[in-house]
């Protein structure tokens, strides 16, 4: 579902915001059990920290 809103609001240039739910072993980001890829880079993004909510075009789903 939120592929799907991802890429609605790419379509129509849409400003959006998406949260994400992860299991947060941790929950300081150093363990990285919660990372989601950032797209167009071979970076990952902490969703316990950096998120849990993140533009659309942010992440990679």
């Amino acid at each position: 579902m939120l592929k799907s809103i991802q890429s609605l609001a790419k379509e129509f240039a849409t400003p959006c915001y998406l949260s994400l739910e992860s299991i947060m072993p941790c929950g300081l980001g150093t363990c990285l059990g919660c990372v989601v890829k950032q797209d167009g880079e071979d970076k990952y993004l902490r969703v316990c920290r950096e998120g849990p909510v993140f533009e659309a075009n942010e992440v990679e789903l």
